[in-house]
């Protein structure tokens, strides 16, 4: 989107030393990187990051009232509910936004999902080092951390002497992650099992939840996470804001912000209107992954989603521009991660897409197409946000 570093990147990519990169991080984490990791980086406008900047202040304000903390606190099946307070606010939280061309040609973000738990905060940034190592020091990956140094510092502050959680960690898709904060951080990894609670009760230890409950149910591994929730642990962050500040969130968040595409629940009434309206997209609220998402869905597809007893959403559908140019190919789609440390943007996880469904499940076997960093250039040296 800096059509300057764009070009100098294009003119320069050498497959021989991102091949380089690659084999570094397998030798720091053990294996190859798990999930599609896109060779190019996303240059992002200062502007832009400071509208995302604006946006999150204004949502991160909502979430700290008691009316909506009331609210959200309903969303948590009571299945899944775990035991203890909840924190104000969560100790990591990801917002994602699409981004669209106005009939100018201004690129505008607007907001499609946010989740209250962790997402890459350990290969993304890392990944974004190592890459404007290469590329040079008008770039950076941080928003608002002046170095390297002063992240890991933060992230050690909130991280060190934890146990990572999760279902099966040996086979999760974006397990690099794992390996890679387990190279920054104090921090062991326990796989979800009825031992490893009973581990736990007997020698409590500070949790860093990563579990999705869907996927814990799938497995059929929901007698664990029902025993790990029944009491009060120390957490890192609450697992009941997984579905606190979820894609539910996105009602209350668009009564604030014009930054939010309209969004309803699906009710019986808004599905009436869903069958004679296009410009759709149903979600399922409590899933993960792009697992369940339809774009522009038939009557049938509303019906189905009603009939699973699952909270959905219907969201208006908006025009994805194709902004990035990789060295070759086609220009891409491309989506915005926010990832916070508290409420303080660290970075972006950035997705390249052909596909109009940006998730690398859907796109990950094209060229240039995957999981990739944000890197915005630095202000008088600093990075956009800095305090």
């Amino acid at each position: 989107m800096i059509s300057e570093f764009r070009s100098r990147f294009n003119a320069t990519f050498d497959p021989a030393r991102s091949r380089g990169l690659r084999d570094r991080i397998t030798l720091e984490t053990g294996e190859p990187v798990t999930f599609p990791l896109s060779d190019s980086p996303v240059f992002v406008p200062e502007d832009l990051v400071q509208r995302l900047a604006d946006e999150l202040r204004r949502f991160f304000a909502i979430v700290r009232t008691e009316e909506y903390r009331r609210e959200a606190a309903l969303w948590v099946p009571p299945e899944h509910r775990a035991a203890g307070p909840v924190d104000e606010i969560p100790a990591f939280s990801c917002w994602d936004f699409g981004l669209t061309k106005t009939p100018t040609g201004d690129v505008v973000p607007l907001m499609l999902e946010c989740q209250g738990c962790s997402s890459l905060m350990g290969i993304v940034p890392w990944f974004g080092r190592l890459l404007q190592q290469q590329i040079g020091p008008g770039v950076t990956p941080l928003l608002s951390h002046l170095t390297w140094e002063d992240y890991r510092g933060d992230l050690s502050e909130t991280l060190d002497g934890a146990f990572l959680i999760d279902e099966d960690t040996s086979t999760q898709r974006l397990r690099t992650d794992f390996w890679a904060l387990r190279n920054f951080v104090d921090l062991g990894i326990v796989d979800l099992s009825r031992e490893t609670v009973a581990s736990l009760d007997e020698e409590p230890r500070r949790l860093y939840n990563r579990i999705v409950p869907a996927e814990v149910c799938r497995a059929g591994n929901g007698a664990a996470l029902r025993a790990l929730f029944e009491r009060p642990r120390d957490w890192v962050s609450h697992p009941d804001w997984f579905f606190m500040l979820s894609k539910r969130s996105l009602c209350r968040f668009g009564e604030a912000s014009d930054a939010v595409p309209h969004t309803e629940e699906l009710t019986e009434e808004t599905a009436r209107r869903g069958r004679t309206a296009k410009g759709y997209v149903l979600k399922p609220c409590n899933d993960f992954g792009g697992r369940g998402v339809v774009l522009d869905p038939t009557p049938k597809d509303l019906e189905t989603a009603l009939a699973s007893g699952e909270p959905h959403l219907l969201q208006e559908r908006i025009d994805l521009a194709r902004i990035v140019q990789p060295p070759n190919g086609p220009k891409l789609y491309c989506d915005l991660r926010v990832l916070c440390l508290q409420d303080r943007p660290v970075c972006l996880f950035v997705r390249l897409a052909r596909d109009l469904l940006c998730n690398i499940s859907f796109n990950g076997h094209y060229d240039w197409c995957g999981i990739t960093v944000g890197l915005v250039p630095r202000s008088n040296g600093n990075p956009p946000l800095a305090r």
